[in-house]
């Protein structure tokens, strides 16, 4: 209450399910908040696609947050500070003000920091410094990337792969599956536009265990695969294999993005109708 200028409130993540929603209110007279004044039109819940900003003159703020369900979310997070410490220059090599996540002393996406100052999916900064600690790229026609040595929670993998010069496009699948269902997901996308990924297509999303089986495809040959958790139970990862060639499950002919492939969909007898190893064979 003592901050001259007033203060400001920014959520950093948000996402909720169902009924579980967060308000935010101005404590207007003294921080017990007897008389607090919304600054939500409404409450919010689900998943936003921008982070809102809250300003107070007062410097105080209440945050409610109420929860009905049962099911788990990631909740929420937020950062405050005076408002004159919301003023940053996004580029300066310095992190300053409650809005910069990073500043590494450019103002381009891909390296870690993004051109807002906020850290990239898969990277960890340190400040200035971002190191790459679940992501990276692939431009191989054909071939494999795996996230299966345990992860934690709070994890996000970013990583593009296959080759824009893949004239027949490219066929992904999910080999390797092994998270927690609902809450610990990879999802798939196609790059529209090649190896930029600036424009991308949801393809799949794909939690729980065992492979998922079938292929998604992008014409441009290159996808994007991003994986978020949440929860503090660590599970093996998940493997994705990419080829130019099209699977077709039931042909007898095993290709590169099929764990097997025995001649039919009838399953049962090893390989599943979606041409998976099934439980307890090795093909």
């Amino acid at each position: 209450a003592a901050v001259e200028g007033g203060a400001t409130l920014v959520l950093k993540a948000f996402e909720t399910v169902g009924r579980d929603t967060l308000s935010v209110f101005e404590c207007t007279t003294n921080t017990s908040c007897l008389s607090p004044v919304p600054l939500t039109s409404a409450p919010l819940g689900g998943s936003l696609s921008s982070m809102p900003r809250f300003n107070a003159t007062s410097g105080v703020f209440l945050v409610t947050f109420q929860t009905s369900l049962w099911r788990a979310a990631s909740g929420f997070s937020a950062v405050w500070g005076p408002l004159s410490s919301a003023a940053a220059t996004c580029g300066n090599g310095v992190v300053e003000g409650v809005l910069e996540e990073c500043d590494d002393g450019g103002t381009v996406s891909g390296d870690g920091c993004s051109a807002s100052c906020t850290v990239e999916a898969g990277y960890d900064c340190a400040g200035a410094a971002c190191v790459c600690s679940c992501c990276g790229s692939d431009a191989s026609a054909e071939g494999s990337w795996n996230y299966t040595g345990g992860y934690g929670a709070n994890e996000r993998c970013n990583i593009t792969v296959g080759s824009a010069a893949s004239v027949n496009g490219t066929w992904l699948s999910v080999s390797f599956l092994r998270t927690q269902a609902a809450s610990d997901l990879v999802h798939v996308f196609a790059c529209v536009d090649g190896a930029a990924c600036s424009a991308s297509q949801l393809l799949g999303t794909y939690s729980g265990i065992g492979s998922p089986g079938g292929a998604v495809f992008s014409a441009s040959g290159v996808l994007l695969v991003l994986f978020e958790t949440d929860t503090c139970v660590e599970e093996e990862g998940f493997e994705i294999l990419w080829s130019p060639t099209q699977p077709v499950c039931g042909d007898g002919v095993k290709q590169f993005v099929e764990g097997c492939d025995v001649g039919n969909t009838l399953g049962g007898s090893g390989c599943s109708p979606t041409c998976v190893e099934e439980e307890g064979w090795k093909c």
